[in-house]
């Protein structure tokens, strides 16, 4: 009986921590994809990964040029509806 209760423990432990992983987003894939559709000035994308739960405030690694940030980007010149929706769908002007 106690060996059951151990099994079934440990069976359940394990599916927490795979359910877990499973649903952890991956904030440095979500900040390249955020990046490079406001680069590409694709302002659907950008609005469908915010409302899919990507994060604005995140401050990712970019290549050759150290740490970014989401915010920083949309307070340029001509990416104000991008602004409006980071900060729409939570970004921290504030950071």
């Amino acid at each position: 009986m106690m060996m059951r209760r151990l099994s079934l423990l440990i069976y359940g432990l394990v599916l927490v921590i795979f359910c877990t992983s499973i649903n952890a987003r991956d904030k440095e894939a979500d900040f390249r994809k955020l990046m490079d559709s406001l680069h590409s000035r694709n302002i659907t994308e950008f609005e469908s990964l915010l409302q899919s739960g990507a994060d604005p405030s995140y401050i990712g690694k970019v290549e050759n040029s150290g740490y970014n940030w989401v915010m920083c980007k949309v307070t340029q010149v001509g990416v104000s509806d991008f602004l409006k929706l980071a900060l729409k769908h939570g970004g921290s002007p504030n950071q």
